[in-house]
């Protein structure tokens, strides 16, 4: 992958955040029991967002015309990979709860608690890639 394509696709990245942020957004107005789990899954998208925006702009700096960052070249196109997978499942988990019927008492209700197990799993892989980018980043500013 050469330095345009880690630039679309870190731009990419930074716009699948934000939809899922919006979708998040929503699934705290509609779901409030679970409000202070979306938002924290809101916050962590956040920061990686910024994370891939500061990436994107790291990359237009640096990396047209050198050959000499070929192995962080491959590091940001395993991190790009996992954060696509990341966003992807999330997003997908964030639809089916979002085409949840409303009112639909003991299903709901299920349904519900099933959701914040599957918030929990994304949160914390949500963690684990604002750990691996801020290591990331901070490569890239030595």
């Amino acid at each position: 992958m050469e330095s345009a394509a880690i630039l679309s696709a870190s731009a990419s990245l930074t716009v699948k955040c934000g939809n899922v942020i919006h979708a998040l957004y929503q699934l705290a107005q509609r779901y409030k029991q679970a409000e202070l789990a979306i938002l924290s899954v809101i916050e962590e998208c956040h920061t990686i967002q910024l994370a891939w925006t500061r990436i994107e702009k790291w990359a237009t700096q640096n990396l047209f015309g050198s050959e000499e960052h070929d192995e962080l070249l491959e590091r940001l196109q395993r991190s790009l990979y996992t954060g696509q997978l990341v966003m992807c499942a999330l997003e997908k988990d964030l639809s089916s709860m979002q085409n949840t019927p409303q009112f639909s008492n003991f299903r709901r209700r299920t349904k519900i608690v099933w959701n914040e197990r599957v918030l929990q799993d994304h949160q914390n892989r949500l963690h684990a890639q604002i750990g691996a980018l801020t290591l990331l980043l901070e490569v890239l500013s030595l």
